[in-house]
């Protein structure tokens, strides 16, 4: 495990199922993964209202074409929010996906942006971080322009990344500070840093992990991180490149949080030291995990996906039992629950520490398995786009296996009947159970 000058080591077995432990405010919690302990394919409708369940399909005009694949969407207010990056634009729809209005401004003019690098969405304010015109365009509720805050003072001594998010009348972005501190892989000197631009006084502010002492010597290959931010009651959740440390933000402060540790599958340091090169090619990387994918921050839970192992199509097939092989129907339902996967997710009880390891998930309401794209405060949101196979020859929706639920079904069909080939994808959206 990497080690911090300021953070108090506290170890806390956890194996698959158990609960963090926390000593004292200053002692920061170890999350200890072990894959051997994995369930596998846990059923998500035990977390998962399974009386909610929305497929919204989004319209489709030629004001509104959403060419590439959705990866940022937000459900605020009973309005959808789409960031669509091939148009580089963002999309306002209603609850039942008719179009409404969509920001795109693109250009050099003051209220313009040259392109998008982040967009951050919280319950009053949109808001648009241009990295090439060094500068953030805010929003209303509505799409309406408010307001340009201009980066180009500290722009000779910082680089901005895509990263960024609101925080009351702060925004925090991360920056590679030009300093010899690490090469990456191109030779590139630089040190990452969180830095916190206070709106009203635009003043900068220097957050950790700034001072965290990380002995990496290469930022790209290992990265532990959150591709998408999720503001939560003024709290962000984030992982930084090449740290295994959940780090918390709030208007005021960015402190580690969890610790994670991969005990004997974690990337071994004189890997982390070696050249972006080198660790890829190293025997050593094929019985590693070399990283968080993805840190998904809900209202009760935090949740990290990651990958571990590598299964061959002939393998998949070899451990189909041999009493069902040579039936279809049990066959597929088979491969459906229980095919082997290298998707891993911990879910950790925001409230009460628990933790829960599973290899795979499956959500029998659906029949199906089941993989989280989007998480956005009490909900979970899934794209799916509409592609050639999944039409039938007479141009009707066939791509998707309906459940055995009454209900799920229903609101599919209705859904998928006003779909036509080509057309703007369509949102199924999930609701977290409340936790007591």
């Amino acid at each position: 495990m990497k080690k911090t000058p300021f953070i108090l080591i506290v170890l806390s077995i956890l194996m698959g199922c158990g609960n963090i432990d926390k000593k004292s405010s200053q002692d920061v919690p170890y999350i200890h993964v072990d894959v051997n302990t994995a369930e596998k394919h846990m059923d998500m409708s035990e977390y998962l209202d399974t009386s909610f369940f929305k497929a919204i399909p989004l319209e489709t005009t030629a004001e509104c074409l959403v060419g590439a694949e959705i990866n940022n969407v937000w459900y605020r207010n009973g309005r959808i929010y789409v960031w669509e990056e091939q148009t580089e634009s963002v999309f306002m729809f209603d609850e039942n996906g008719k179009f409404i209005d969509k920001i795109a401004d693109k250009g050099e003019g003051p209220r313009e942006y040259l392109n998008i690098k982040n967009v951050s969405i919280s319950d009053s304010l949109i808001s648009i971080f241009d990295s090439q015109g060094a500068k953030i365009l805010y929003y209303d509720m509505d799409c309406n322009y408010i307001s340009t805050h201009s980066l180009k003072d500290i722009r000779q001594s910082v680089y901005p990344v895509a990263q960024s998010f609101i925080l009351g009348d702060k925004i925090y972005f991360g920056v590679f500070f030009r300093e010899t501190f690490r090469t990456d892989k191109y030779g590139v000197p630089h040190k990452w840093a969180s830095m916190d631009l206070d709106l009203n006084k635009e003043s900068v502010k220097r957050f950790l992990p700034y001072d965290y002492d990380c002995p990496t010597e290469s930022e790209s290959h290992f990265s532990l991180q959150e591709k998408y931010y999720t503001v939560i009651n003024d709290t962000v959740r984030f992982m930084v490149s090449n740290l295994d440390t959940i780090f918390v933000a709030t208007r005021d402060t960015i402190v580690p949080e969890y610790v994670v540790d991969f005990g004997d599958k974690a990337v071994p340091l004189h890997l982390y030291k070696s050249t972006y090169h080198e660790a890829k090619e190293s025997i050593e990387m094929e019985n590693c995990i070399d990283g968080v994918e993805y840190l998904y921050d809900t209202n009760d839970y935090l949740i990290l996906n990651f990958r571990y192992g590598d299964y061959s199509m002939k393998e998949i097939l070899a451990s189909i039992p041999d009493e069902i092989r040579n039936d279809y129907k049990k066959r597929a339902d088979w491969l459906n629950r229980n095919r082997p996967t290298t998707q891993y997710y911990l879910f950790i009880n925001k409230k009460t520490g628990e933790t829960r390891l599973t290899n795979g998930l499956f959500f029998e309401t659906l029949n199906r398995p089941f993989s989280i794209k989007i998480a956005d405060g009490k909900y979970l949101i899934e794209p799916r786009n509409n592609h050639p196979y999944s039409f039938n020859e007479d141009g009707t929706h066939g791509g998707f296996s309906m459940p055995h639920n009454p209900r799920v079904e229903k609101i599919l069909n209705e859904a998928y009947s006003t779909v036509k080939l080509d057309d703007n994808p369509v949102l199924f959206i999930y609701k977290f159970k409340d936790v007591e």
